[in-house]
């Protein structure tokens, strides 16, 4: 990439939420960019953060919205509910992992680099690079990666936890086919259920597999 950690030449403006006081400074001083790139960087970063929030809002809710209705249904058919009562406290505990990295992580990753994109409106962006990379002082990096160094292991143990989930239903709707018939239960609503989890769990890992660099603070840097 071309920012790194180290201390610049001249100091790049700290990150704040939204990113708008940076942003505000050089739409107001003399600047790089056209109005236009302001109104890009206001827009990318408002859709950036509804992506965000519509994402956290479909882990904070599954539990209540895919998996207590099938429970319910379970328990109908097959009163010993420990199964599902497994499958309810792993989803519950990936979900809250993954809001978690969320509020902690990918927020502060919004934020920071709507900064970055603001400082490259400086006329003497010049004195702030070695070489072409832009160097950003360790003071605001650090916070970065204290956000988000965790989230590669949250995120694994979150798409594990999923995967078991999702397992489970699945071993249940068969049980319980074989033992009640075909119509004991919705199947869809299990396999939908269970689709979700097996696909949420297999992008949870890849993201974490992507963000491998963030726990360590030297491949980060």
């Amino acid at each position: 990439g071309l920012i790194r950690a180290g201390e610049p030449r001249k100091l790049a403006e700290e990150p704040s939420d939204g990113g708008g006081p940076a942003c505000r400074k050089w739409r107001e001083e003399r600047s790089c960019c056209t109005p236009d790139f302001f109104d890009f960087v206001d827009g990318a970063n408002d859709d950036e953060a509804r992506r965000i929030r519509d994402v956290r809002d479909i882990y904070e809710h599954f539990v209540d919205d895919r998996i207590r209705p099938v429970a319910g249904r379970f328990e109908d058919v097959a009163p010993s509910s420990g199964p599902m009562d497994s499958v309810v406290r792993s989803v519950e505990q990936a979900s809250g992992r993954v809001v978690d990295v969320i509020d902690r992580c990918e927020d502060s990753i919004r934020r920071f680099f709507t900064v970055m994109l603001c400082e490259l409106c400086d006329p003497w962006l010049a004195n702030k690079q070695d070489d072409g990379i832009l160097r950003v002082s360790e003071r605001h990096v650090r916070p970065l990666w204290e956000a988000c160094r965790r989230a590669p292991s949250e995120l694994s143990e979150a798409s594990g936890a999923l995967a078991e989930a999702a397992a489970h239903l699945r071993a249940m709707l068969r049980s319980a086919s074989r033992h009640q018939g075909d119509d004991a239960m919705s199947g869809d609503l299990f396999l939908r259920a269970a689709s979700w989890a097996t696909r949420a769990g297999r992008q949870l890992r890849l993201a974490a597999e992507r963000m491998r660099f963030y726990e360590e603070w030297e491949r980060f840097r």
